[in-house]
């Protein structure tokens, strides 16, 4: 699989880059240990020992994390390991991230806060959320390859999603359905009774859609003082990570949070403290321009608003920041090879 340079995920495909929070390398080994499966056993070949698995502020590279859950899935009894070790993370075991969501004065806050702060635990992954009436719709996003790693951090993050929701019942929250992107496994029945919703795979997307009378109501966990406090600490750790991180990385991320708006190479240069000059230039080192960054960000959200919404394509264009829908749909055209119409039909018929 060849990843999107542009995308803030790409980064996270390589072997050694930080991946996914210790704290959840930590788990899963304890989980496998409840089956007599030795850390030693589970840990040779991974680069992680019992000393690295104690460092709860790290992380396990990807490379660490993917061979850790090889000799899981080929060590353990549980035929849905995924699945059942998304139940054992709870608020908890998400750090400040889990207590900033849980204290969150609504489901809209904490859908935001969970969106923006997801880095700071699992950076193979992101959070779009979606919200149109009574519904809320959470997509994952990956750029892992299809296979083993990528079905178990889709399984555990959307069963940890099921079991905090539970959980923060203050929310009235309800899962209504979920998609999966991958084939059905051979234990569909382990999907079906844990979600108690429709399950749907091979789908376009990785998603939950929620349902709620109000997703504005306030909760009855919510908290200001806890919130405010474990918010302060999930921007601490983001801008930690931000210091290290690609400058492509970095432009996407300040895209995402704004998704409405598409600033100029000046602007975005300013917002990042640096110069035009020196801007393009270290874009140009890591082989990419802003251009190409900002026409693939606009390509995966119109494919997003295509398949996912009934907006009109005029609406569409609008929202992408195009004063002439004709030239959205040759710009669109010239991404895919389909006009946006053919596009959504296709997706319509796949459904």
């Amino acid at each position: 699989m060849t990843a999107d340079p542009s995308s803030s995920l790409a980064h996270q495909l390589l072997p050694d880059r930080p991946a996914v929070s210790m704290v959840y390398a930590a788990m899963l080994v304890s989980l496998l240990e409840e089956e007599n499966v030795s850390q030693a056993t589970l840990l040779e070949g991974t680069g992680l020992n019992a000393h690295a698995l104690t460092q709860r502020e790290s992380f396990a590279t990807l490379m660490q994390f993917e061979r850790l859950v090889h000799h899981a899935l080929a060590l353990t009894t549980r035929e849905a390991l995924g699945l059942d070790f998304g139940q054992r993370l709870n608020i908890a075991s998400h750090g400040f991230l889990g207590y900033a969501v849980m204290s969150s004065h609504n489901s809209v806050e904490a859908f935001s806060l969970a969106r923006k702060y997801v880095k700071i635990r699992n950076r193979l992954a992101e959070l779009e959320i979606a919200l149109q009436g009574d519904k809320a719709q959470l997509t994952l996003k990956t750029a892992l390859p299809q296979g083993e790693l990528q079905r178990f951090i889709i399984e555990h993050a959307f069963s940890s999603m099921q079991h905090i929701l539970h959980f923060l019942n203050g929310l009235d929250v309800q899962i209504e359905a979920i998609l999966f992107s991958f084939p059905p496994p051979d234990y569909i029945a382990a999907y079906e009774q844990l979600f108690d919703a429709t399950v749907s795979f091979n789908q376009p997307a990785n998603q939950v859609i929620l349902s709620s009378a109000n997703f504005s109501q306030a909760s009855t966990l919510a908290d200001p003082v806890l919130a405010s406090v474990a918010e302060s600490q999930c921007k601490k750790l983001l801008a930690s990570m931000d210091e290290a991180a690609p400058l492509s990385e970095r432009i996407v991320r300040l895209l995402n949070e704004t998704p409405g708006q598409f600033p100029t190479a000046e602007f975005m240069a300013s917002q990042l403290s640096l110069s035009p000059r020196t801007f393009s230039r270290m874009l140009k080192q890591e082989g990419i321009s802003y251009k190409a960054i900002l026409d693939t960000l606009k390509d995966q959200r119109a494919k997003d608003y295509l398949m996912n919404t009934n907006w009109t394509v005029d609406e569409i264009a609008e929202l992408l920041d195009y004063s002439d829908p004709s030239n959205f749909r040759r710009a669109f055209k010239s991404w895919t090879g389909l006009s946006p119409s053919a596009f959504r039909e296709n997706c319509t018929a796949g459904r």
